[in-house]
């Protein structure tokens, strides 16, 4: 018989009593019927077929075999996709939305005006919910009501941003390493130490090197740190979501951009090309601390290069403020929504609520090399893998919405935001811009933004 993950009973019947009804619509797996057409960037929609992995040898399975997976439970359901390349990724999604073109949209849930809300199917079925460790993606679907958010999309993976640190330069250096408990200012201060001379091999160290300085993904670590800290750079408080509030130049912010210029002159000449981290996971690398996404990713480099006893992995630093979430790690995901004009919406929530609760759908993500957003998926993590602590400690703990816990520092999808914050910051980097101007800089570009729909 086919897996399910288990639902836990007694919190569906106390729930029940406010579950809308919808008997005379419920189906057999056998009586769903029709197409399902599926287009988007992301991991699902990669390659059909299965593909070896040069570095690792890791043969990974193509979506066929999820496509597979489902027909066994809903054979008269045909599936369709189309995998997009991330260039230009959110046109091809926009007009297949638009042009009702596709039902069930990857990574879309972040193109709020294009998706549906799934409030009403969350409520339907709470056990999809209850698997979830990182709750559905939310975002503001109205840009006349600013201040209402909506569930848009499903996590259907999991890719946490983590600290990836090489125990080898640290016992050259004599530092100690830190624990799970440390701060940003124990971050800082060892990467200032360890940024020089190495006094055993002679070779030139850096401290620290963090994802995504100049291609537009700055604002992870920003917004990080400054959850850490309480942060709150934009505030929703206006049904216009042209009179939001706008505060990036205050003492909070500058505080965050100045750490953030402190950290990077811990790490590589060449990082502000956003490189200097091609010896990372080898013999010679040269860097204390990698600050990422996907820790799987970097385990399967250690493997290739024979260096896995080398590393450890550890959370971001904790949070400094009270909030619902330990770390201050945020996590990316390739989330799946319903296209706002899709044919059977039923049909599309049908084949997420599987890819959440199904064991088959959540050992595919896993043979991928990756992580599904479900607590099973956390469970059946190898124990003996050393990344498998450092996803249970941030998914034990983690933000009731990873998306709009730290929206309120920096949302993505509010104008030219992403462009204003990456060009302060390089500026910054670069000595154009103090991190007080910086600030100023992007108050400047965001609030020009509103002003232009006033």
């Amino acid at each position: 018989m086919k897996r399910t993950l288990t639902i836990v009973l007694a919190l569906v019947l106390a729930l029940g009593m406010c579950i809308p009804v919808f008997a005379e619509t419920e189906k057999t797996n056998e009586e769903w019927t029709g197409t399902l057409r599926i287009t988007g960037p992301g991991q699902m929609g990669n390659n059909p077929d299965d593909s070896e992995d040069l570095a690792t040898g890791i043969v990974k399975p193509g979506y066929n075999k999820l496509i597979e997976e489902f027909n066994k439970d809903y054979p008269n359901v045909t599936i369709e996709m189309s995998g997009i390349p991330w260039d230009n990724w959110q046109a091809v999604v926009q007009t297949a939305a638009a042009g009702g073109t596709a039902d069930i949209l990857l990574h879309g849930s972040m193109l709020a005006d294009c998706c549906l809300d799934l409030t009403p199917y969350l409520e339907r079925d709470p056990e999809v919910l209850e698997a979830l460790a990182v709750k559905p993606e939310v975002f503001r679907p109205d840009p006349d009501n600013y201040n209402v958010t909506a569930p848009t999309g499903i996590s259907y993976l999991v890719s946490p941003y983590y600290a990836f640190l090489d125990t080898k330069l640290f016992e050259d250096w004599g530092v100690e390493l830190p624990t799970s408990e440390w701060t940003y200012d124990d971050l800082l201060e060892i990467a200032r130490k360890m940024t020089g001379t190495n006094p055993v091999t002679g070779e030139e160290n850096y401290g620290c090197w963090f994802y995504g300085n100049n291609d537009g993904n700055i604002w992870k670590l920003y917004s990080s740190v400054g959850a850490a800290w309480g942060l709150k750079s934009m505030i929703f408080d206006s049904a216009n979501k042209y009179e939001a509030t706008m505060d990036f130049n205050s003492e909070l912010p500058v505080k965050v951009f100045d750490y953030l210029n402190e950290l990077q002159k811990c790490c590589p000449p060449s990082y502000i090309e956003n490189m200097g981290d091609d010896k990372s996971c080898t013999a010679e690398n040269n860097i204390a601390i990698y600050l990422s996404e996907g820790p799987v990713g970097k385990y399967n480099n250690t493997v290739a290069y024979d260096t896995v006893d080398r590393y450890v992995y550890l959370p971001l630093p904790v949070n400094e403020v009270e909030v619902e979430a330990k770390y201050s790690s945020f996590t990316g995901t390739n989330s799946i929504a319903i296209s706002k004009n899709a044919t059977d919406p039923d049909l599309a929530w049908e084949f997420i609520k599987w890819l959440v609760l199904d064991e088959d759908a959540n050992d595919w993500i896993l043979a991928l090399g990756q992580v599904p957003a479900t607590y099973y998926a956390m469970e059946k993590l190898d124990p003996e893998k050393p990344y498998t602590k450092v996803y249970q400690e941030i998914f034990d703990s983690f933000w009731n919405c990873f998306t709009i816990s730290q929206c309120e520092v920096f949302d993505t999808a509010y104008g030219n935001a992403i462009s204003a914050l990456s060009a302060g910051i390089t500026g910054m980097y670069t000595g154009t811009y103090t991190p007080q101007e910086c600030g100023d800089y992007v108050q400047a570009q965001i609030t020009e933004y509103q002003n232009s729909y006033k």
